[in-house]
């Protein structure tokens, strides 16, 4: 069955190849058909389309062709993509049947003039990085620019226009090379939760698919009925959370028609405990019940408070929002309504029984929300797998998460080295870009080996063994050494063994695993083969003198390269 997806919104040629290879990677990874990219249309304003850009004009919108299989519920599993990857207002998916409405980005369209045109571009995309990857992060899903001269035409989709417009609007605000700023906005009418729980689901197929189709034909959003009880007890309750409980109507043991739901929707840093959702019934419920144990807890326990969280116990208002299933730590997420001073209304509250205290996550549950986002969730999925309520057999643990995102990766090794992973993921980017691929800086935050320490194994050539790093060893036969004679044109060619350990205690995310991986060559000769081709494992090593010697071992992958 044929569909053609009507992306609207200012896709060049370049920017909608990149999107068809980003929805390809999801139709493959869901056996779900393919892209017809010879069918491609840019259009313009004036009805022109065709598979070139037209440098003095900008898109409104293009036209890409998917083939998916007739099979039941194929389309509506292409809907549930399209939903999770993020398309701007105004986008529908159509056959010689149907006609969907699939937008839900909001554009932020931004005209600003800079005091000279020299150099421009490289100001230009300067500017932009520093706004999207500094302070926007994953509330800009796609972003382009058109520049006439010195006059810039920048359009932003975002997932959220209340919580991106005052960053943007400061952000510019304190550039002095820019002046005549115009800011205008097309609101797609969904907001960060409903962003927040599409990636949610995209995340679990891919780290707890089993745990996700037992709940996924089962889940409902609240009722008005539901919604408007909950406002008469809560009228200043979030609109995020309201948005969040029309999609799933709770997940701690909830009831829902056709069967119980429970799974973990939050986690904080604080406590690292996975959390479920509760319902607008539950919330309502425990209203009252939620106080005593905070009560008695300050009171008589002795738990501690962070500044804050209001000490005037007679006046405690909170919405208990999440709690803690009965195989973790007890762990419970309020939004506060009565603060201190010093504390934020709304702000968000995590009680952890393994730290004995109370303290404020967020200022926000926007914020704690898009803090999650921003994160990847955390460690929550990790720790939703060692439950051993969700019957994963470790048994079958392989490295499949790291070598299947490798696939989709593009890289050329270079002389460079970084230190700012952000920097890094930013020019990873602008290389698979270069290469009509995608990837998103979320894609490179993901978690891909929950261990910290590993070893890569590498072929390169050296001309001195000092060239060797400090986590370095030579992979050489017991009583093996290099000689001199050995070497071809002055240089020796060897496979080197690194260890590597991870910044973060959640183990290495893809961008920060090809950092490193990139760091350890970069003093080295590749000759043509520096484009990376994957990683392979090749199995655990317990010992290797100078680099490992533990019983339990390391594993250690191959970093495979090519011409």
């Amino acid at each position: 069955m044929r569909y053609t997806l009507k992306l609207n919104g200012t896709f060049n040629l370049e920017d909608t190849r990149n999107f068809e290879a980003y929805l390809q990677g999801f139709l493959s990874r869901n056996y779900l058909g393919f892209v017809d990219r010879d069918m491609t249309k840019v259009c313009y304003v004036d009805e022109e389309t065709g598979s070139k850009n037209i440098t003095d004009k900008i898109p409104t919108h293009s036209l890409i062709y998917i083939d998916v299989p007739d099979r039941e519920n194929a389309f509506n599993e292409l809907l549930e993509i399209i939903d999770e990857i993020g398309v701007p207002l105004g986008s529908v998916l159509q056959n010689e049947e149907v006609t969907i409405p699939v937008g839900t980005l909001s554009q932020i369209e931004v005209n600003y003039t800079f005091d000279t045109a020299k150099n421009i571009k490289k100001k230009v995309d300067k500017l932009e990085d520093k706004l999207e990857c500094d302070y926007l992060d994953e509330l800009c899903v796609v972003s382009h620019s058109y520049i006439f001269g010195k006059e810039v035409r920048y359009f932003l989709y975002v997932v959220d226009v209340d919580i991106s417009l005052p960053i943007i609007e400061a952000f510019l605000e304190n550039q002095k090379e820019i002046t005549n700023m115009d800011i205008k906005t097309s609101r797609s009418g969904y907001g960060i939760a409903h962003r927040y729980f599409s990636v949610l689901r995209r995340r679990y197929k891919v780290e707890n698919i089993k745990l996700w189709e037992s709940v996924k034909d089962i889940y409902q959003g609240a009722s008005e009925e539901d919604i408007d009880a909950l406002l008469k007890e809560y009228p200043n309750i979030p609109g995020s959370l309201i948005d969040l409980l029309k999609i799933i109507d709770g997940t701690w043991d909830t009831n829902h028609e056709k069967g119980l739901v429970n799974l973990p929707v939050f986690t904080t840093v604080e406590a690292e405990i996975p959390l479920n959702l509760l319902s607008a019934k539950q919330m309502i419920i425990n209203k009252e019940l939620a106080k005593k144990p905070i009560i008695n807890r300050i009171a008589n326990m002795g738990v501690e408070f962070d500044k804050f969280i209001s000490n005037d116990l007679e006046n405690i208002h909170v919405l208990p929002l999440a709690y803690s299933e009965p195989e973790y730590d007890s762990c419970e997420l309020y939004i506060d309504f009565h603060p201190s001073n010093e504390g934020d209304y709304g702000q968000i509250i995590v009680y952890s029984q393994d730290d004995n205290s109370y303290c404020t996550a967020s200022k926000s549950l926007d914020e704690f929300l898009l803090d999650m986002l921003n994160n990847d969730f955390y460690d929550m999925f990790q720790k939703i797998t060692k439950n051993e309520k969700f019957d994963v057999d470790d048994s079958e643990e392989e490295y499949d998460d790291l070598e299947e995102a490798a696939e989709s990766i593009f890289w050329e090794f270079a002389k460079t080295t970084y230190k700012d992973i952000k920097e890094f993921n930013k020019d990873l980017k602008k290389y698979m870009k270069s290469m009509e691929e995608a990837i998103t800086i979320a894609e490179l935050k993901e978690i891909v080996l929950e261990e910290r320490e590993i070893i890569i194994a590498y072929e390169a050539w050296i001309e001195e063994v000092s060239q060797l790093k400090e986590n370095e060893v030579l992979e050489l036969e017991d009583g093996e050494t290099l000689l001199e004679e050995e070497k071809e044109d002055g240089l020796w060619q060897v496979t080197i063994l690194a260890r590597l350990k991870s910044e973060a205690k959640k183990g290495f995310a893809l961008g920060e695993l090809m950092m490193k991986a990139h760091n350890q060559m970069a003093n080295k000769e590749l000759f043509d083969y520096v484009h990376f081709e994957g990683f392979d494992y090749l199995g655990q090593e317990t010992e290797v003198k100078g680099l490992v010697e533990r019983a339990e071992g390391l594993p250690v992958f191959e970093v495979n390269l090519g011409s």
